[in-house]
């Protein structure tokens, strides 16, 4: 085994702080016989996580020496697996402390994703700072927004004449769309459907309004089935993400530790949703031009 230092510098995301701040240095003990130095300035929004006789295989040390890719994949499994845990330690070091701050001393002005990743790196002996390897990761999110030209104003316009109102649960579908932690992505999609579907149902059938908001709910899946079907003449074509985004909701909120959302399958998630309740907007709608153009867009 041999010993390194490691270095992994964060950028806090938070709203610009007004007011100056010492720097403050906290200590964390993060594997047995080495502890994290935490370097916190707000001022410059920056956290920095310092390890010192972090112990690591020879054979690591060997191959990230000979190293000029600073790619994760090039690297066998066995020490793909120990850069992968360095990386955990100075993600979990820098969450647990920004985590304190915000929750416990109430910094509300830090962003629910607290930070992201600047430059994380590694040296031996005192010798120059080389890079941690690392794995690219993209999400990718298309957004179809719609060109202000001549026939969308057209189609907005009568939809205002109609007096057809957007869904409050809407908002949440938004937020959902602006969420960058996928947990939370995930909850605020699956409660923009539950309350699209009650508010169609309420709008189209008035005398329903009683029956969905004084009785438990049947499950969503039926909602989103059967009982569209008859009320609304059509199942929605998603049933199935439907069922499955239940299932996940449930497990994230009841056991919130042991479900873990990738983050492309929860940008892949709330895409569904929003054609899950523009398809309930065409069916209480009909005739609405600007949904069938957003329909369009979105099916695209």
């Amino acid at each position: 085994m041999t010993n390194i230092d490691i270095q992994a510098e964060h950028t806090i995301l938070m709203k610009d702080h007004l007011q100056k701040e010492e720097i403050v240095v906290l200590y964390l003990p993060v594997t047995e016989g080495a502890q994290a130095k935490v370097i916190l300035n707000f001022n410059d929004k920056c956290l920095m996580v310092e390890i010192g006789n972090y112990s690591i295989s020879n054979e690591l040390l060997t191959s990230l020496l000979e190293d000029q890719t600073y790619r994760l994949d090039s690297f066998p499994s066995d020490l793909k697996e120990e850069i992968t845990l360095i990386h955990t330690i100075c993600s979990a070091t820098t969450q647990r402390v920004l985590s304190h701050i915000k929750y416990h001393l109430v910094y509300t002005d830090i962003s629910e994703q607290l930070f992201s990743i600047k430059s994380r790196r590694w040296r031996v002996d005192g010798q120059d700072w080389s890079p941690i390897p690392s794995s690219l990761s993209v999400v990718v999110d298309a957004r179809n927004i719609p060109r202000f030209d001549e026939h969308t104003c057209n189609n907005l316009q009568e939809s205002l004449n109609e007096e057809f109102e957007p869904l409050l649960g809407m908002r949440h579908l938004h937020r959902a769309k602006n969420e960058s932690i996928p947990h939370h992505k995930w909850i605020d999609a699956t409660i923009a459907a539950e309350l699209a579907i009650k508010e169609v149902f309420i709008r189209a059938k008035p005398e329903l309004e009683a029956l969905l908001l004084e009785v438990p709910s049947p499950p969503l899946t039926k909602l989103y089935g059967s009982i569209l079907e008859t009320y609304l003449g059509e199942r929605s074509p998603y049933l199935s993400v439907i069922g499955k985004g239940v299932e996940v909701r449930n497990r994230l909120v009841h056991k919130p530790t042991s479900e873990r959302v990738d983050a492309q399958e929860a940008v892949n998630y709330v895409n569904d949703i929003e054609r899950i309740i523009f398809h309930l907007l065409s069916l209480l709608n009909p005739q609405s031009k600007l949904i069938q153009q957003r329909l369009r867009l979105i099916n695209f």
